[in-house]
């Protein structure tokens, strides 16, 4: 592009927009290295768990209140039933309470249906 014909109002213009997309870009990479620093802290990582559940209850939406305990539960008792090994690595007690939870349900549905 030769800036010598172009008016100066249109190259301080391109000169702005290119810079604004610059700040976006910076916002956007330190919001993504400050988003995994946070979750690679095991701390800052639970801190951050627990401020997401309390910001969905305090959301007041129930259909993604739901969707997220649907979500959780489904995962969670899928991984605890197969014996994943990193559920039962990471959550040995949940894991166990998950698949005797399974096993309760199953053995009662297995009776109803024999009766």
């Amino acid at each position: 592009m030769n800036t010598a014909t172009t008016p100066c109002p249109v190259v301080a213009s391109l000169g702005q927009y290119l810079a604004a997309q610059g700040r976006d870009e910076c916002l956007i990479l330190a919001i993504e290295a400050e988003a995994d620093l946070l979750l690679e802290d095991e701390k800052r990582r639970a801190q951050l768990a627990d401020s997401f559940v309390e910001s969905l209850h305090d959301a007041g939406s129930e259909a993604l209140l739901a969707e997220f305990h649907a979500f959780v539960g489904k995962q969670l008792l899928r991984a605890a039933f197969d014996h994943d090994p990193v559920v039962s690595a990471l959550y040995p007690n949940l894991a166990k309470a998950a698949r005797e939870w399974v096993d309760l349900v199953a053995e009662v549905q297995v009776k109803k249906e024999a009766a």
